[in-house]
This record gives structure tokens, C-alpha cells and sequence, in this order.
């Protein structure tokens, strides 16, 4: 890849998400971005939920193992090209993959339940 974008030049970018039990929340992210030459915070960011919810308890789940067959068992591997990007960069070439297609579906399985969303198509 090229250099990086001149805007991160001549900073530090640090992102923090929040843990619950471990486990990242996603929608509790903090960033901090620190000028290289003087050490100095120049920028913050939060990206916090408004409302107070109670996380579920990941003590009693179902494995990885059974997430990842049931979600592979209703959503098959499809082969494609992708063309990776990075800090709004593109990667010099795409790469053949086997992926799922995440167009307009749900791409995960309840880890408390073992089963994936029902697809509107499905209903």
C-alpha cells in the first residue's frame, strides 16, 4: 500500500471499544488522536449509545463451532473478487476469495440461541 493519507501524517490515531464480560460492545467506541511532534491530544472522539441497556450474559452460549455451522449451514460460501481498501486506499489487486454474501442479509447467528435471523425471503 502507499503511504498513508496526509491527514494521519502527523498524528497517532488510538481507538478503544468498551469490553462487557470480555466482549467488545460496538456501539461504545473512543478514539484519541495524539500530534506526534508535541505529544499533545488534538483530538477525541465518543461514540457512545444514549440509552442504558442490559447486555445479555455470555456465560451460557452456544460454541464457535456451532454458531459457525449454523450460520455456514444456511448461508453457503460463495466464490468472488474483493479489492480490499485501507484508509481510503485500494489494494494494488483484488483477491479471489470464498465469502459470504452480505447483500441486503443479516450476517450473524444469536449466540444465545445457535440460530441466524430469518431472511425476509424466508417468511
Amino acid at each position: 500500500m502507499p503511504e498513508i493519507s496526509d491527514d494521519l501524517k502527523g498524528k497517532y490515531q488510538f481507538d478503544f471499544t468498551k469490553l462487557h464480560q470480555g466482549i467488545p460492545v460496538r456501539d461504545h467506541n473512543y478514539q484519541v488522536d495524539i500530534d506526534k511532534q508535541t505529544g499533545k491530544v488534538v483530538a477525541f472522539s465518543l461514540s457512545a449509545s444514549s440509552e442504558k441497556a442490559e447486555l445479555p450474559d455470555s456465560q451460557n452460549i452456544v460454541t464457535k463451532e456451532q454458531a459457525l455451522s449454523a450460520f455456514s449451514n444456511h448461508k453457503p460460501l460463495k466464490l468472488k473478487y474483493i479489492w480490499p481498501s485501507y484508509i481510503d486506499q485500494q489494494a494494488p489487486a483484488p483477491l479471489l476469495v470464498y465469502a459470504w454474501d452480505h447483500l441486503n442479509e443479516f450476517g450473524y447467528v444469536d449466540a444465545l440461541t445457535g440460530k441466524q435471523p430469518i431472511d425476509q425471503e424466508d417468511e
